[in-house]
């Protein structure tokens, strides 16, 4: 991929020394080289010449351009594991959560995993955030007694290494008084690549019952609706405010995915992806492709990290049994949309969730079952009995992580 880079680089900097014209590219020579390189890369590169840029209206190019996609090989595909969480009970009080880890090229082999100790008493109401692992490191989260409260001292949060065993509770929420703890809501997990250090990134609120934490003794709270955002740092083990931004309303889970440096969701009714940074903490927003209308109450949608990239996946109506796939080139930049497939009609399939090996996409069906559509072939295979709570894609990690223990 490097040299293929490079022989282009020379091309299009060639014009600007008069030792070639693009005019003298022919086309197919172009439509060739380009189709194999990553998007962000050939939206850069039609800028060099008008009839470049249109090669996404192409036949040829965006057959050739997808067939490269889906083909691509990486090496860590070949130790990637599925975390599946299943429910397992009678009733919506009386259940637990269990962990299992598919393995194969088919993810046919199963292995049920030990929760690590702080969830072993009790089994329910755990998730994964992001339904994603940084490193071989997923962030656990679970909720005690109701299950819409978020209240700090009600819910308990930890990073788990499922390779060898090694977990660590995180602490608290920032407080501004000894005795008020925050309702937090979970947004994202990461990792810092410049200090070597795995983060979490949430927002924090005062409780909406405050009134009942506050003495008469006690001085008067100010700001009291102050919503923030706060990361915690394994290396530290500790919270800090990051700078203040406006507050989006987040949608569900499933509409949030992480790719170890970034995390990424959605914003209800605004029509934008949010991401975080965690090595530079920094926020960007990038607009929903044009024509991308996931107000629809007739759709479903989510997004996954797609070859390294963020991908969007949407139904114009669940009946139809289309889905319209995008693929984001550049954060921020909404003009790097490209559309890559129009998958369907898939019957009895209600929503993705998520991408495994070899470019296949998981669904749930209307029985609550799991179905897997292979790209490359166009044709979906039911996967037995599974059925699901969450995925989660992760390769393992066997080393040790400076600030975890066992």
């Amino acid at each position: 991929m490097g040299n293929i880079n490079e022989k282009f680089r020379f091309m299009a900097s060639a014009t600007t020394d008069n030792q070639l014209s693009t005019a003298h590219i022919p086309d197919d020579l172009a439509i060739s080289i380009l189709s194999k390189l990553p998007l962000k890369s050939i939206k850069r590169f039609t800028c060099v010449q008008k009839s470049w840029s249109d090669f996404f209206e192409n036949a040829h190019f965006m057959n050739m351009f997808r067939t490269n996609f889906i083909s691509k090989y990486d090496e860590k595909e070949e130790n990637k594991c599925l975390l599946l969480r299943e429910r397992i009970g009678t009733s919506t009080t009386d259940f637990c959560d269990v962990m299992c880890k598919l393995s194969g090229d088919r993810f046919q082999d199963r292995v049920r995993l030990d929760w690590p100790p702080p969830f072993q008493q009790d089994e329910s109401n755990i998730d994964i955030l992001y339904c994603a692992s940084v490193n071989g490191i997923l962030c656990l989260y679970q909720r005690h007694g109701n299950y819409f409260e978020t209240t700090a001292p009600t819910a308990t949060t930890a990073l788990w290494n499922p390779a060898t065993g090694e977990y660590k509770i995180l602490p608290p929420s920032l407080q501004s008084y000894e005795n008020i703890e925050f309702n937090v809501s979970l947004v994202g997990v990461g990792y810092d690549h410049i200090r070597d250090d795995y983060k979490v990134l949430r927002v924090a609120r005062h409780p909406i019952d405050l009134d009942n934490y506050i003495f008469k003794e006690e001085p008067q709270v100010e700001n009291c609706d102050d919503i923030f955002w706060e990361v915690y740092s394994l290396r530290s083990n500790s919270w800090r405010k990051v700078d203040r931004v406006n507050m989006p309303i987040l949608l569900p889970s499933k509409c949030q995915v992480n790719s170890n440096e970034f995390c990424h969701w959605l914003v209800w009714f605004q029509m934008d992806i949010w991401s975080f940074d965690f090595s530079n903490e920094k926020f960007f927003i990038t607009p929903l492709p044009v024509g991308s209308d996931i107000g629809c109450v007739r759709n479903e949608y989510d997004l996954m990290v797609w070859n390294e990239s963020i991908a969007f996946i949407c139904n114009y109506c669940i009946e139809s049994g289309y889905f319209h796939i995008w693929v984001l080139g550049e954060l921020c930049v909404v003009e790097s949309w490209t559309k890559f497939f129009v998958v369907g009609p898939l019957s009895c399939v209600l929503y993705p969730i998520g991408v495994g090996k070899k470019n296949q996409i998981y669904f749930v069906k209307e029985d609550g079952k799991v179905a897997l559509f292979d790209l490359s072939t166009q044709r979906i295979e039911d996967k037995g009995d599974l059925i699901c709570e969450k995925i989660a894609f992760y390769n393992e990690n066997p080393l040790s992580i400076e600030g975890m223990s066992n």
